[in-house]
């Protein structure tokens, strides 16, 4: 698991399926030869009341693993990939209650801070549960979601390498064995689930 105080680099490439060709991939991924493991991940997302942080590509999130594991999380995009920085998360998660970031998780707080964002304006926004089956493969790992957030369901692709344009030919050849249509402008399961927070807000 990331312990605590670790800054890392994530090289991903994303693409949404049908609930048919998750079933089909799902079961196909269950019945190959690679080593894979399935879990249930609970997001909670937090950002300022204007919603800051996702509109500028980044997101701060608690998330609990269905083994028991806690970990919060700041991830922002840049152009050579997505950079995390990674807690354990060993408080009570209250969504009604402002996080000790300076002195629990200092460099998140010094990024929120750099950003001109008072700590105390964060505040828990929506929750997306994440059913997800992670398949061990040569050079890459490939991630199937279904996710969930309140009343929507939606499925999505995802694979994890060692540099960007890896993952993406990686997912181009899981895309072309499912007929799987790649899109550019994939919006994010965190993205997709605070838009739809905030269209049913409005």
């Amino acid at each position: 698991m990331v312990s605590k105080d670790i800054v890392s680099m994530e090289y991903e490439a994303q693409a949404m399926i049908s609930e048919k060709q998750y079933e089909r991939i799902k079961k196909d991924s269950m019945a190959s030869n690679y080593k894979y493991r399935e879990l249930t991940n609970s997001n909670s997302y937090f950002d300022t009341s204007d919603c800051y942080l996702i509109n500028h590509h980044m997101v701060l999130r608690v998330r609990e693993v269905n083994d028991g594991y806690k970990e919060i999380t700041f991830k922002a995009k840049i152009p050579e990939g997505m950079k995390e920085v990674n807690y354990e998360f060993k408080d009570t998660l209250d969504r009604n209650k402002v996080f000790d970031f300076k002195n629990k998780y200092p460099e998140i707080y010094s990024i929120i801070i750099s950003l001109d964002i008072n700590p105390d304006d964060i505040r828990y926004i929506t929750t997306l549960v994440t059913e997800r089956i992670e398949v061990f493969k040569e050079g890459y790992l490939f991630v199937i979601d279904k996710n969930t957030y309140g009343d929507i369901v939606d499925y999505n692709l995802e694979v994890e390498s060692d540099s960007k344009k890896n993952a993406k030919k990686y997912l181009r050849k899981e895309a072309v064995k499912y007929r799987v249509k790649i899109k550019k402008n994939y919006i994010g399961k965190s993205h997709r689930a605070i838009l739809a927070i905030n269209n049913r807000n409005n």
